[in-house]
């Protein structure tokens, strides 16, 4: 009687397991997923793709697409900036009508031949201009491709003449040609300067696209 009750116990408990495992608890493989061993593909909805491995305990999960792109600032500054290039004129003067209008601002001086074009000619090689900014910024208007560009500086242009040219204001400002042999002559002018220009950028993605102000 007790090894018929016993072996009545024990089919018992072997169908109730077996009714217990039947469940299936397996969740369905979606349309935009794909199960390659422990790889999970996995396509979502702005078309990027994230990849997950199972390894025992432990999952990984790697993001595949672009990176985000990071926020550019709407304001961007640079510190001390140095300019370097050459310095010209052009010289439109009528002498003949101008010595009329202002007969003292030319004069003639001892033996030296009277200003004309001439007298302005520059050492071309030797004539530079040097601008240090304290500081360029740009502020961002559309896009990041159109801005409003800024700073503050000095300007310093070096004119130097390949003649006896000369500058005097005593007691008047003239200017007349010289007697004496110059080892060097030159004019220096040099400014303080808030430049204010629009600013196009072609590709403000990259660092080294095409600018204009």
């Amino acid at each position: 009687m007790k090894q018929t009750l016993l072996t009545a116990a024990t089919l018992l408990s072997i169908n109730t397991f077996a009714q217990t495992n039947t469940t299936d608890t397996t969740k369905a493989i979606q349309p935009d997923t794909l199960k390659v061993g422990n790889f999970i593909i996995i396509k979502n909805k702005d078309g990027k793709s994230s990849s997950t491995i199972d390894k025992k305990d432990k999952t990984f999960t790697i993001n595949i697409g672009e990176s985000k792109r990071n926020n550019k600032s709407n304001v961007s500054t640079n510190w001390w900036i140095l300019d370097l290039g050459f310095a010209n004129l052009r010289d439109e003067t009528n002498y003949s009508t101008f010595r009329t209008q202002a007969p003292g601002f030319y004069p003639t001086v001892g033996r030296a031949t009277a200003v004309t074009e001439n007298s302005f000619q520059l050492r071309n090689g030797k004539s530079s201009n040097v601008n240090i900014w304290v500081f360029m910024q740009k502020l961002n208007i559309a896009k990041h491709k159109l801005n409003l560009k800024y700073g503050l500086g000095l300007e310093m242009y070096n004119y130097r003449y390949d003649s006896r040219i000369s500058y005097r204001r005593d007691p008047s400002t003239f200017v007349f040609n010289d007697t004496i042999s110059f080892s060097k002559n030159k004019l220096y002018a040099g400014y303080a300067t808030i430049p204010v220009m629009l600013n196009f950028q072609a590709n403000p993605d990259k660092r080294n696209s095409f600018s204009a102000s």
